[in-house]
């Protein structure tokens, strides 16, 4: 017996029998006020149905009465405890119940007639009816229902064995049994149930869990890629820009120009210096210097076209390279910067500030070493030549 409770009925943690008990008391507090109100109206139809008068003995108006108060009582617990969930709940339920059941099985010591044996088999048929029903009532409840059935038969049974009525008795146990096999069944499949839905519960939550930990994951690690994102783009910056005129500088003009000279492009490549930028710096501060520089810088970019390549080499010493279409436009670009920059000068209150430029011819195909180093030697003829002064390699 046992080993059958076993299988029909599974092991239950604590925290599934709470779940259990929470299942079937929102269940009976939706669904029992029907039972309950058939209950005292089933009792009456009984005893019309064994032919009594309703009041015909203080019994039977005591076991109505019963009905009635018990009902009453059971379904007021159960609007008191609507949305609590106790275990002395679960157990004045069973209880209530129970005492329902008892008084149904009464009934046919109360009711029957021994001289009318259609009357018994009359009412043991209504009471088979009764136990079908209060096992659908108790549907959801389902140690509930075993008790009613158990309180219900135990009385008639005994009363059968009393009278001899043997294959009722026979009858009765084998529906009995089927019943609770029944019952125990079902309730079996609502606990495993139960805890399939507790179980996917507890995966979804934690996969909700880990989608929030991955996306908070996610979002760090995107800030830091944006993050590193930035620290790579100011590092280029700092690799390929300078940091004071915001001009290429000579790795960049040499990577670019290289490539220029590479594909066979040919042109002109101008050298521009600030003449006494040392001076500048002494008499007039280093901040005074490096707004110079940033000027030049800016003049240089300015008129610069998308095809002209120019940087900051070192110092005061700018480099511009124009294709052979412009040939004519170097002349006057370089006015251009001369004029802004004497401009520039008289405003700051620079007593003395000169630009000189060396420019040189590229052939195609030529080493930009030797390029370089022809403007270099044209930058040196040109300071030779005085102020503001451009000299040709």
């Amino acid at each position: 017996m046992q080993k059958l409770l076993g299988t029909l009925l599974p092991p239950m943690s604590a925290h599934v029998r709470k779940r259990v008990l929470q299942e079937q008391l929102d269940y009976l507090c939706r669904h029992l006020l029907a039972g309950l109100a058939i209950q005292p109206v089933a009792a009456l139809l009984l005893v019309i149905i064994a032919g009594l008068p309703v009041f015909s003995s203080p019994y039977v108006t005591a076991w109505l009465c019963l009905h009635m108060l018990i009902s009453c009582v059971h379904y007021t617990c159960s609007r008191k405890w609507h949305g609590t969930r106790h275990e002395y709940q679960y157990m004045a339920h069973v209880g209530l119940a129970s005492f329902h059941g008892l008084l149904w099985g009464s009934s046919i010591w109360l009711l029957h007639d021994t001289a009318h044996h259609n009357q018994t088999t009359l009412i043991l048929m209504c009471l088979v009816t009764i136990s079908a029903a209060n096992m659908f009532v108790y549907s959801a409840f389902r140690m509930t229902a075993l008790c009613v059935a158990t309180t219900l038969w135990l009385p008639v049974i005994a009363w059968l064995a009393m009278h001899g009525d043997l294959y009722w008795v026979a009858g009765i146990l084998g529906f009995v049994f089927v019943q609770a096999i029944f019952n125990l069944q079902a309730y079996r499949i609502m606990v495993s149930e139960l805890v399939e839905r507790d179980h996917n519960n507890a995966l979804l939550q934690q996969l909700d869990v880990t989608n929030k930990a991955l996306n908070r994951s996610n979002s760090t690690l995107a800030e830091k890629n944006l993050a590193l994102e930035e620290a790579l783009s100011k590092i280029e910056s700092l690799a390929n820009f300078d940091s004071l005129t915001g001009s290429p500088n000579r790795r960049n003009f040499v990577r670019s120009m290289s490539k220029r000279l590479a594909s066979g492009d040919t042109g002109f490549v101008a050298l521009l210096d600030i003449h006494a930028l040392q001076y500048i710096n002494e008499q007039h501060g280093h901040t005074a210097g490096d707004d110079a520089l940033q000027k030049l810088g800016m003049q240089i970019a300015k008129g610069s076209g998308d095809e002209d390549l120019h940087a900051r080499l070192s110092g005061g010493t700018f480099i511009l390279f124009m294709n052979s279409s412009r040939l004519l436009a170097m002349q006057s670009r370089f006015d251009e910067i001369v004029s802004s920059m004497n401009q520039y000068a008289e405003d700051a209150g620079f007593s003395t500030f000169h630009i000189s430029a060396g420019i040189t011819v590229v052939s195609q195909y030529e080493p930009l070493d030797n390029v370089l180093a022809r403007a270099e030697e044209a930058l040196r003829k040109a300071k030779l030549k005085g102020q503001n002064r451009i000299a040709l390699a």
